[in-house]
């Protein structure tokens, strides 16, 4: 059985403290991209959860304060939080559940949408050939973000050698012509990690950017607008590219990968549309499961025995 998510990944941010003035800023990428080192590195901190195994190690969607390192007076005593989230197509996940708690952070139930600041999308440049995985978050990626809110994202290009060759050089340069174009047309950047630009930079630049447009220009993206206009995660644009990449996965996946054919299978019947009979009944639990555990959790807490100095 593939190890569940979503239950406690939307338990987890509902307990975490959003406040008005916060800079949200969006990691996306592949499984083993380093979302959770890009966050440490920034922070200096080991604040996300590293691990170097197959498996991913960010197993739900984790908002990450961390410091602002900015002196700019706009930013005043707001939060830089990084919201840190499992890689599509990595494994024994359920996708389906992993772009629910994207969505949950970006459009809570019953709730305004939450602004961001920005979209990093990471890519690892020890890739030598872009494997289809890479290919579907990408694609994903460009769903979620949509080209209208473009200039909110940054392609950011990581795990360079200390001293990159000239095939890596090349195949930078070949992936802003391809599979970058659409997005850096559309006013997407394009940034790497080397010769001392650092994680901070980016950020910093995301952070400088947001607080010093005006309220017109913070457009809301692709996923929020469609969730805002009534769409159900299955019938938006993210929706409807996570479910075909699904399909096309579970046509190339090993037989013997039973726990990675379960999720996947799993997924895309969470992305059916018109909802089954089966699902509608698991729709309506659902939040009531998540609040009972939530409870539970906070008695739990509050029911422990203190401790005498």
């Amino acid at each position: 059985m593939p190890r569940r998510n979503d239950t406690r990944g939307n338990a987890a941010i509902e307990e975490f403290d959003f406040q008005e003035g916060d800079a949200l800023i969006l990691l996306l990428g592949p499984s083993g991209v380093g979302k959770s080192t890009f966050i440490n590195n920034y922070s200096g901190q080991e604040l996300a959860t590293v691990t170097h195994a197959y498996s991913t190690c960010t197993r739900s969607i984790k908002p990450i304060p961390a410091p602002p390192f900015e002196s700019n007076p706009m930013i005043g005593g707001n939060r830089v939080v990084l919201i840190d989230t499992p890689g599509f197509f990595g494994g024994d996940m359920n996708d389906a559940a992993t772009l629910k708690q994207i969505a949950n952070v970006l459009r809570p139930q019953g709730g305004r949408p939450r602004e961001l600041a920005g979209i990093i999308y990471l890519h690892d440049m020890t890739q030598k050939r872009l494997v289809r995985e890479t290919q579907m978050s990408l694609s994903l990626f460009e769903e979620v973000c949509g080209t209208g809110s473009a200039h909110k994202a940054i392609l950011v290009k990581t795990q360079w050698s200390r001293t990159p060759d000239t095939s890596a050089l090349r195949r930078g340069a070949d992936l802003n012509g391809t599979f970058f174009k659409q997005m850096i047309d559309a006013g997407a950047q394009c940034v790497d990690i080397k010769d001392g630009y650092t994680e901070r930079h980016v950020v910093q630049h995301i952070v400088k950017r947001h607080y010093g447009a005006s309220v017109a220009a913070r457009l809301l993206v692709q996923l929020q607008q469609e969730l805002e206009s009534g769409l159900c995660i299955p019938q938006t644009a993210a929706g409807k590219v996570l479910k075909r990449c699904l399909l096309e996965l579970l046509l190339y996946t090993d037989r013997s990968q039973l726990a990675q054919i379960s999720a996947t299978r799993a997924a895309i019947e969470e992305l059916a549309w018109p909802p089954s009979p089966l699902q509608k009944i698991k729709a309506y639990f659902k939040p009531i499961l998540a609040f009972l555990w939530l409870r539970r959790r906070r008695l739990d807490s509050s029911t422990e025995p203190t401790k005498i100095a």
